[in-house]
């Protein structure tokens, strides 16, 4: 038999709609399957993990890595190392974008401080600027800030870590007619939501204060979705793409998660009990 480890952060545990319905489905599979916590004490039982709701990883970046380095070394995970390595650092998207994926326009600066980001959007022309820390999830070390005024971005900086490097991204005022998150499975597109902002906000997130709605996305968003996938040089079983479709660019990539996402099992039904059956036939 099986044996599944489901992990979670210690804020998810009890487990999440999503994570109870892939813990259900292993077991109707015949596996035996736990929600397990990734910071506790390892167990010793498992023979395969899923990464799922780790969501507290990006404020103790060093720990996760080490801890999935180890996880690895016991037991078959997914998505496989290399893949969870390469998502956490949200740096991947220049990467992408040099390969020809269409991306939400991205610089990078190691060195972040109120004059390079000043530069940096300068050289650009952008004068409304979103900045993010290279490690975060949940939009919560994510910023938006006037590229002119330098208290603006000086305290964006301090919500994302003025000692990381960050990204620095245009704001994109389409972002007020949602976020599509495109779910694939086993290499195949399965189902869509669309994120809406609150009113006078950006972040799609629901803790704050944005809603979540099953969508059928334009075409166009699932065919760039679907070449930005395929330049992902490493192996995937499930995957998140988020993006947003402007005016004139058509649709953007947000980020590629092949981590730790949301893939709004509840929103699609049979989707956890696809999930399941890809880890299970993998193992």
């Amino acid at each position: 038999m099986t044996h599944v480890a489901v992990f979670m952060s210690e804020n998810c545990y009890p487990p999440n709609a999503d994570d109870a319905l892939l813990v259900a489905a292993f077991r109707d599979l015949g596996a035996e399957a736990s929600p397990v916590v990734w910071s506790d004490p390892p167990a010793q039982h498992f023979d395969t993990g899923i990464v799922r709701s780790t969501w507290d990883y990006a404020w103790r970046s060093s720990v996760f890595r080490a801890w999935l380095e180890s996880t690895a070394g016991t037991l078959r995970l997914f998505n496989p190392l290399s893949t969870l390595l390469w998502s956490m650092d949200k740096r991947y998207l220049l990467e992408l974008e040099g390969s020809g994926a269409s991306i939400v326009p991205t610089v990078c600066t190691s060195h972040p401080s109120v004059d390079n980001i000043t530069a940096a959007a300068r050289t650009k022309g952008w004068s409304d600027i979103v900045i993010k820390s290279v490690v975060s999830a949940g939009g919560r070390q994510v910023a938006r800030a006037a590229a002119e005024d330098p208290s603006s971005i000086m305290t964006a900086l301090e919500k994302t870590g003025v000692t990381s490097p960050v990204l620095i991204q245009p704001f994109v005022p389409e972002i007020d007619h949602g976020e599509y998150s495109l779910i694939f499975l086993d290499g195949a597109y399965s189902h869509a939501v669309l994120k809406m902002p609150a009113i006078d906000a950006f972040l799609v997130q629901e803790h704050y204060g944005g809603s979540v709605s099953v969508s059928l996305p334009p075409a166009e968003a699932i065919a760039v979705a679907e070449q930005a996938l395929n330049l992902v040089g490493h192996p995937w079983i499930y995957a998140r793409v988020d993006l947003v479709v402007g005016e004139h660019a058509g649709p953007m990539i947000v980020e590629i998660e092949l981590l730790e996402p949301d893939l709004f099992l509840r929103y699609a039904p049979g989707s956890a009990e696809q999930l399941a059956q890809v880890v299970l036939g993998r193992t």
